[in-house]
Parts: C-alpha cells; sequence; structure tokens
C-alpha cells in the first residue's frame, strides 16, 4: 500500500510538472512579443527624436531680412502660391510606397514642413487672430434720469430647512426670515412643512422667498450663511424634484 500511495503521489507530481512547463511557455511567448513591442516603441521615439532636431534647427525668424513695401504688396498673392506650391512640393518628396516606415514618413513631413516655414517667415506674414470682446448687459441704477419706467422684476430663492423641533410651524419659519433679511426687500415669503422620514423627532420645511432679482445673489448669501439660523438647524438650496415630489 505505501508503494502504491508514493507512485500516485509521484504521478501528481508529474502531473504539476507538466502544468508548470505549459505555463512556462506561454510566459516566454508573452515576453517575446512584449520584446517584440518594445522595439517598435524604440524606433518610434528614435524617429521622434529626429524630427525635433529638425525642428530646432530652423533658423530663428529675426535673422530673415525685413520685408520691403513692393513685397509686403504681393504678400496674399505669395501666399496663395506658395500654399499651392506646399501640395505640389510634398507629393513630389514624400513617397507613396505602402513598405515605407512611419518614422521616415514623419522626417520628411517634418523637412518639408520646416521649409515652408522659413518660406513664410521670409515673407514676413503674421497671422493674428482678431478676438471679439463681447460686454456684459448691464442693469440701470440711475435714480436721477425718471424719464423711463422699468418693469418690477423678481426671482425667488428656495431653502431647505431641517433639524427643527417636531412642533415647528410655518409661520414660525416665516418670521425668522424676516428677522434676519434685514435691509433686504422681502415680497413674500411661502413655508411648507415637507414629509420627514422621522416625524417624531424632527421637521423640514420648504421656503421660498421672493426677492427683486438685482438682489438675488445677496439674499442667497443672506439665507445661506450660519450666523443667519439658530444653533444646530440644517439649512441648504432647496430645487423641486421633477417628479413633483418634495426631496
Amino acid at each position: 500500500m505505501t508503494i502504491l500511495a508514493e507512485l500516485q503521489h509521484l504521478r501528481a507530481e508529474v502531473r504539476s510538472v507538466g502544468k508548470l512547463t505549459e505555463e512556462v511557455t506561454v510566459l516566454r511567448q508573452e515576453v517575446a512579443t512584449l520584446r517584440q513591442e518594445l522595439s517598435k516603441l524604440k524606433q518610434l521615439k528614435s524617429a521622434v527624436t529626429d524630427v525635433r532636431k529638425d525642428i530646432v534647427k530652423t533658423e530663428d525668424r529675426e535673422n530673415f531680412p525685413p520685408l520691403n513695401a513692393a513685397e509686403r504688396g504681393c504678400a496674399g498673392t505669395q501666399l496663395t502660391d506658395l500654399a499651392s506650391a506646399s501640395v505640389v512640393s510634398a507629393r513630389e518628396v514624400i513617397p507613396t510606397d505602402s513598405v515605407m516606415q512611419s518614422g521616415e514618413r514623419n522626417q520628411v513631413g517634418a523637412r518639408q514642413f520646416s521649409a515652408h516655414a522659413q518660406d513664410l517667415r521670409r515673407t514676413g506674414l503674421v497671422h493674428t487672430v482678431a478676438r471679439s470682446h463681447r460686454r456684459k448687459p448691464v442693469i440701470g441704477a440711475s435714480h436721477q434720469n425718471n424719464h423711463l419706467k422699468s418693469v418690477q422684476t423678481l426671482k425667488t430663492g428656495d431653502v431647505y430647512i431641517s433639524r427643527l423641533h417636531p412642533e415647528t410651524k410655518e409661520a414660525e419659519i416665516v418670521d425668522c426670515i424676516n428677522e434676519v433679511k434685514d435691509d433686504l426687500k422681502v415680497h413674500n415669503v411661502a413655508c411648507n412643512r415637507l414629509q420627514s422620514r422621522y416625524e417624531e423627532l424632527y421637521c423640514s420645511m420648504h421656503a421660498a422667498v421672493q426677492v427683486d432679482a438685482s438682489d438675488f445673489s445677496k439674499a442667497i448669501n443672506l439665507f445661506m450663511s450660519a450666523e443667519a439660523w439658530p444653533v444646530g438647524v440644517f439649512v441648504r438650496r432647496y430645487f423641486k424634484p421633477k417628479d413633483g415630489q418634495h426631496n
């Protein structure tokens, strides 16, 4: 029995060795593939480095002679002819052989681009993009000019107030807002109770404060400040849900 058990154990070890051999073969194949990819990346890096060297060798704009008045007059015609010559020259110089390497194509394209860039610099042309400065709209603030009358524009700031005592009334929220508004002109305050998860522990309110459109930012900053509310009260902006239910 002991010999039989040892034979079974040896067979199991042989099988495990065979599996390990297969895994090693697969790993070797993956390593060979990675080496090929690494070699391609090195070739691409070398091609990019050559292109950068060609661009760096481009002469500086200040070394070119200035353009006289006669040449400036025909600058537009020269630019058109130069663009056409660029297309023809590129077709003549860049090979179209399908077996051409990507690195060689980049080098040839960079040389052509460098040559045409030098020609453009010799013409003295500088491409400028005109930026349109759009002025922001203004809102009249003069109290002396009374010849016109504007329409009163109102905006509503919605505030969510929570962690209130369960017996808190809507009128108390309205009184609190009127007390902290200071010099802010509030046209109307509408408050309604929201359904809370634990109504026996706390309650939540939604307050809609209507103010002038010009004072809307001031109202939001005022009612979103911690100093405007009692200690422990949770306040944030209220956004009406799309399904019609309170959030």
